[in-house]
């Protein structure tokens, strides 16, 4: 085999005569293709017959020609040349589309996110790495490399910058090739003051034994405050409370700021129980966002000891209350299993019969993590 354009090896068979006067016959040989050039074509006795091959003017393919080597007095014998002729390598290529990426965003938000085709030609091209760099600090990649023909992706942080064009320069190189994207983000004032709260609500479920005291533990939480201010207006804000299961730890703040809260630690009876944490703008009478915090007390009747140890050995015993409310207070690890049992065994001085005792050999131990 050779590639398009290069020499090819040449190539040889050995031409042998036996009998009387074999050292004197003389035989030849011959070709019927233009490729092949005989080197060696004729001779007296056993020798060589020898040639070679030239892919000038021959496309990639398969070119096959017969050597004839004839001796007076015997039958002509031929040997059957094959000459593969291999397209030349193509240097890798890389491609990017589209050219360039823009998007306008207000003061304070967050732009989305942009990505672009990857094209990679040329030999090997399926198994050629790329790798994406870029020039300004704002932009990020999600995709910044690949095998082959791919995508690049990347995300603009916008929240800090000032109002302005903002241009950075998408590079994807692969090897020498290398391709290139323009992404311009254009950051626009406000027209209006905005103030929004993410995420904008947490909906809790807390599960208690019925007929037994219970205190919900406290609990704290957060959420983060984003938005845009018109020029000259503050991007102060406060926080305040409505309800009264909720207080406020963070009661100011500037947009890009979390605002934290507790719920109290209160013993409740089963229902549900909703406040809102209220984030107001300074000096932007209205202009405010909500977080609605819900929760439900849920009241759960304690199974039967020996129904608990059957959802150990078997499974399909207690209701998903039930094992949620033993493993909220057991371990916490988002199933009912032994250390549960023997957590609520153990608060509850619960005595275990020995039949009981013995259906819980069979059941496997499960590691336990510490209690938050």
């Amino acid at each position: 085999a050779a590639e398009v354009g290069t020499v090819a090896v040449g190539d040889n068979a050995s031409v042998v005569l036996a009998g009387d006067n074999a050292t004197a016959t003389a035989w030849s040989a011959a070709k019927r293709k233009s490729w092949t050039t005989l080197t060696t074509s004729s001779g007296t006795g056993s020798g060589v017959a020898a040639w070679t091959r030239s892919t000038a003017g021959l496309a990639a393919g398969v070119y096959v020609d017969t050597i004839t080597v004839t001796a007076l007095g015997v039958a002509p014998q031929r040997v059957i040349d094959t000459l593969e002729v291999t397209a030349a390598p193509v240097a890798i290529a890389i491609a990017v589309s589209p050219s360039g990426r823009r998007v306008s965003v207000v003061r304070g938000s967050t732009a989305a996110s942009a990505s672009g085709s990857v094209v990679v030609s040329g030999t090997n091209a399926g198994s050629t790495g790329w790798v994406a760099s870029r020039r300004r600090s704002h932009t990020v990649f999600t995709v910044g490399s690949g095998i082959g023909s791919s995508t690049v992706a990347w995300i603009r942080n916008t929240a800090s910058l000032a109002a302005g064009t903002y241009v950075d320069t998408i590079t994807v190189t692969a090897g020498s090739a290398a391709a290139r994207i323009v992404d311009t983000v254009v950051v626009t004032m406000p027209t209006n003051s905005i103030v929004a709260i993410r995420p904008q609500g947490k909906m809790t479920r807390y599960f208690t034994s019925a007929g037994r005291a219970n205190a919900i533990t406290a609990v704290r939480d957060s959420a983060l405050v984003e938005g845009s201010v018109v020029d000259g207006q503050s991007d102060q804000w406060t926080a305040v409370i409505n309800g009264s299961g909720l207080t406020v730890l963070s009661t100011v703040g500037r947009l890009g700021d979390y605002v934290y809260w507790e719920r109290r630690s209160v013993a409740s009876s089963a229902g549900m129980y909703v406040d809102s944490v209220r984030v107001q703008l300074v000096g932007s009478a209205g202009l405010e966002a909500v977080f609605v915090d819900s929760l439900e007390v849920v009241s759960v009747q304690l199974p039967a000891v020996g129904l608990a140890v059957e959802e150990l050995v078997r499974g399909g015993q207690l209701n998903s209350d039930q094992r949620m409310l033993l493993d909220s207070d057991g371990n916490r690890n988002g199933s009912f299993d032994l250390g549960d049992f023997l957590a609520w065994v153990d608060r509850d001085r619960i005595r275990l019969s020995p039949a009981q005792m013995a259906k819980l050999q069979s059941v496997p131990l499960t590691a336990v993590r510490p209690r938050p």
